[in-house]
């Protein structure tokens, strides 16, 4: 993940748009929601090209191991017990949103600069249309 990264609100980042959001009953630039920088709360930065590779190591097992890897790709929690599905994944806050959707054949990347959840759902629905409506 090259262009993935926590960036100071002031700092001007090549592949990074600015956020628009809605909230609060007007449009404006979302600069003064987010923090100064990122945090274990978020405020990450993922180009397109970013989250796919992110998807295909997961999907691969480059990151977690066969156990983990199938806990979360829609299998038991090995320490819950509890069924998972991580299909479709998401991420944002006010003007901006990723989604990430995938069925083992297709992977479908998303991003938007506005309020969620325009990017999930857009992704949510390619990934429908590409697999026939199902």
């Amino acid at each position: 993940m090259k262009d993935t990264g926590f960036f100071a609100t002031d700092d001007i980042v090549p592949n990074v748009a600015i956020g628009y959001t809605s909230r609060g009953g007007r449009t404006r630039s979302n600069v003064l929601q987010r923090g100064a920088s990122g945090s274990a709360a978020g405020s990450a930065f993922a180009t397109l090209r970013d989250l796919l590779a992110l998807d295909e190591s997961l999907r691969n097992g480059k990151l977690l191991d066969p156990k983990w890897t199938g806990w979360f790709y829609r299998s038991d929690n090995p320490v819950t017990g509890r069924v998972m599905n991580a299909e479709n994944y998401a991420g944002g806050t006010g003007g901006v949103n990723a989604g990430v959707s995938g069925n083992g054949t297709w992977t479908v990347v998303a991003t938007a600069n506005i309020d969620p959840p325009a990017a999930e759902a857009l992704s949510s629905a390619i990934l429908r249309a590409l697999a026939g409506g199902k």
